[in-house]
């Protein structure tokens, strides 16, 4: 996939990217871990092209694969 997603940010905050073992072919993220004076968050931005696209899948196949990448996702520590 040739797409890309961003994470717009302010400059005080502490970033960092996030790798998560989980690998979901149907769709495209971006984690990140943000770190201010208040503690930690983790962010996640995803792009999943429609199913009309070369790259789309049907709605039950990704979610096959996001349910893995979701509890990944929450197994991570952060406020």
């Amino acid at each position: 996939m040739e797409h890309g997603v961003a994470i717009v940010h302010r400059q005080e905050l502490t970033v960092a990217p996030v790798a998560l073992t989980t690998a979901v072919q149907s769709l495209e993220s971006l984690v990140l871990k943000l770190i201010s004076q208040r503690g930690r968050v983790n962010v996640a931005a995803l792009y999943r092209p429609p199913s009309s696209s070369p790259y789309g899948v049907t709605a039950s196949q990704f979610c096959g694969g996001f349910a893995d990448y979701v509890d990944e996702l929450l197994a991570l520590c952060g406020d």
